[in-house]
């Protein structure tokens, strides 16, 4: 008899006893349709998370290549003004600066 009062007030028991009950089968009735709906959520939230790590990726991308275009258009500007002042120097027979300092150190 002992043994029959330990297992009746066993923990395992008492599990067995409430997941057969009217109670327990209530909450699985209510809670099984969230199920699909959490596992949604979580679907996408991942996927939003993703899509956000590739913006952020493609931003640096533009970002770098709008600063890279920028230094070839900087580059392009100084050498477009460094052959036109070659041209204006030249037009008018005028040593440039450095021709003329290297004339001097000789």
């Amino acid at each position: 008899m002992q043994a029959y009062e330990s297992k009746r007030n066993s923990c395992c028991w008492r599990i067995r006893r409430w997941s057969r009950s009217g109670r327990c089968q209530l909450w699985r009735l209510l809670l099984l349709p969230f199920v699909p709906i959490l596992a949604l959520i979580v679907q996408t939230t991942l996927s939003l998370k993703s899509s956000i790590m590739n913006g952020r990726e493609v931003a640096d991308v533009e970002e770098q290549h709008a600063v890279n275009l920028a230094w070839v258009n900087l580059k392009d500007l100084s050498l477009a003004l460094a052959h036109s002042l070659r041209h204006i120097l030249s037009k008018h027979n005028v040593l440039p600066i450095t021709h003329t300092l290297r004339a001097m150190q000789m």
